[in-house]
């Protein structure tokens, strides 16, 4: 029964970290991050997988703080970052399990780098990269849904690159490209 409603927990996890990819504003994203993580730790500690579900906790932590961030010293010096990478280091020496609990540390202190930054393409990058190392510990652990669900966000998150980043990027270039190009139409015409 622990393993129907873990992933019925996962699937809600996901679900949110789709919706938080495909966010244009950094408060939105870390807003639907918030329930992603509190649906994760469900699902982890269902399955038993605690290195996973601890850091679930730090990361919603992570996220109210990172959430918060201001001008003031603790998050100008970068005080907030370093106190959340030492305290997903301590935890997973703690829960260590194997070769599994490597993957949900990177994952989280990579994604703590780059969500720390205010660009929201960073932190899209990220949670590739962030995506990327969950779907192997999901493999590992047993937490199926999430494997699919994470393979989905991954996939969402790749387009949001291409449809925020990317195809602006282009279309920018494509403006400027066409700006140029009248310009010269115009000085041709006065000679």
């Amino acid at each position: 029964m622990n393993i129907i409603f873990a992933q019925i927990s996962a699937l809600l996890a996901n679900i949110s970290l789709v919706l938080s990819n495909s966010q244009k504003t950094r408060k939105k994203i870390l807003f639907f991050l918030v329930f992603n993580n509190i649906f994760d730790f469900l699902q982890y500690v269902l399955l038993n997988a605690y290195t996973g579900a601890f850091t679930s906790i730090i990361c919603l932590f992570r996220t109210y703080l990172f959430n918060k961030k201001n001008n003031s010293f603790f998050f100008k010096k970068y005080i907030a970052l370093y106190l959340i990478i030492i305290i997903h280091l301590i935890v997973t020496i703690f829960t260590f399990n194997g070769i599994e609990s490597i993957f949900p540390l990177l994952a989280s202190v990579f994604y703590a780098i780059v969500l720390y930054q205010d660009k929201t393409k960073n932190i899209r990058i990220g949670s590739c990269i962030m995506s990327s190392m969950w779907i192997i510990y999901n493999s590992i652990v047993g937490a199926y849904v999430s494997v699919i669900t994470e393979s989905i966000a991954l996939i969402s998150c790749l387009i949001a690159i291409y449809r925020f980043d990317i195809k602006k990027k282009k279309q920018v270039i494509d403006d400027n490209t066409k700006v140029i190009e009248e310009e010269k139409q115009e000085s041709y015409e006065y000679i």
